[in-house]
């Protein structure tokens, strides 16, 4: 389940967890807690959200206190729901690289607490997804597939019609014995969206099927 957007409340990111203003912050931690409980109605094994949010006029330091405050609570009520929340590391909000995750990590050690690991996300902030699987397989539970531009403007492609090493990807991920879901998220492509589907899936079934 994705307890990411909240296009209800403001725009995409936000309310997030790292407003300034307490009433704004509480409005997104009272959202994640309806999606815990939503998720557990549902059998949902795992809820994706989002790693903090904009920085905007608030510093690194503050934000990530805040972020980890939130997750400490909302950990609290994962673990009795029996539902994994997934922190999914993004371009330009509080998290962006392997390592702020790491490091949030070790801040909030939680079962409950872990990664939805965002193939293009890694690849915006200038790190190779593929020698990623790896280092962050202790911590993934999930992972989101697309394509990203040879410039790492992040824009979700086409799988197969940008520049990341897919098909590298993709074999690193079934070396390592994983056995969950790959979801393919595309968002530019609302007016051909069967059509894009179609050929997500055919390009990605392809290197799955000769792995």
């Amino acid at each position: 389940m994705n307890a990411f957007m909240t296009y209800g409340y403001i725009d995409n990111w936000r309310p997030s967890f790292v407003e300034s203003e307490a009433r704004e912050r509480r409005r997104r931690i009272d959202h994640t807690h309806s999606c815990i409980d939503m998720a557990a109605r549902l059998g949902a094994k795992t809820l994706s959200t989002q790693p903090g949010g904009p920085m905007q006029g608030v510093d690194n330091a503050w934000a990530n206190k805040v972020f980890i405050e939130a997750m400490e609570e909302l950990a609290d009520h994962a673990e009795k729901a029996g539902v994994t929340i997934l922190v999914e590391p993004e371009p330009d909000l509080t998290i962006e690289t392997s390592d702020q995750f790491i490091e949030f990590k070790k801040a909030v050690p939680s079962d409950a607490i872990a990664l939805n690991f965002d193939i293009g996300h890694f690849f915006c902030v200038n790190e190779d997804p593929v020698k990623l699987v790896d280092k962050l397989l202790p911590y993934t539970k999930h992972y989101h597939l697309e394509d990203i531009a040879a410039s790492r403007v992040h824009e979700h492609m086409i799988p197969g019609t940008g520049s990341i090493d897919i098909p590298g990807v993709l074999k690193k991920i079934k070396d390592t014995g994983y056995d969950g879901f790959i979801t393919i998220e595309l968002y530019p492509y609302q007016t051909t969206a069967i059509e894009t589907a179609k050929q997500s899936y055919d390009y990605v079934r392809g290197i799955l099927n000769e792995l």
